[in-house]
């Protein structure tokens, strides 16, 4: 699934009539891999087996750093100009939602954090956090 999803980036940034077909196609792989098992009963093997988002039933929001809107089970994107202090920001509210601790005076609800850099080599990631975190690892 993975490598449909890195197939779709270029595809989409360019458009004409053969791109489109290929994104076509790319979603339709996309959706063919996804696990039925992770959707529960039923399978999506093509864009009409899509159920209608108006009419499915979701749990509540759950916000893990309710005060800047950080809810469980979403993807938190942060832009901003080069400089800006974005990956500092992204990895030291990572920290405290790993920990449960306070994020810039707010409360934060503990849960294990999946942090991907796009941009840093590894280590500079782990540099970085070992700086933040004391050099301690885990929560």
């Amino acid at each position: 699934m993975s490598r449909q999803v890195e197939l779709l980036a270029p595809t989409c940034s360019i458009q004409s009539a053969q791109k489109l077909a290929e994104l076509r196609e790319q979603a339709q792989r996309l959706v063919d891999s996804l696990d039925a098992s992770s959707i529960g009963e039923t399978k999506i093997r093509r864009f009409s087996d899509i159920p209608d988002v108006l009419g499915m039933d979701f749990p509540p929001v759950e916000y893990i750093v309710p005060a800047i809107g950080i809810a469980r089970n979403t993807i938190t994107l942060v832009a901003g100009k080069d400089g800006d202090g974005k990956t500092f920001l992204a990895q030291a509210m990572a920290c405290s939602v790993a920990r449960g601790s306070e994020f810039l005076k707010m409360p934060t609800q503990k849960t294990p954090v999946l942090y991907l850099d796009h941009e840093n080599p590894p280590y500079v990631v782990q540099d970085r956090l070992r700086t933040m975190t004391g050099g301690r690892s885990g929560p």
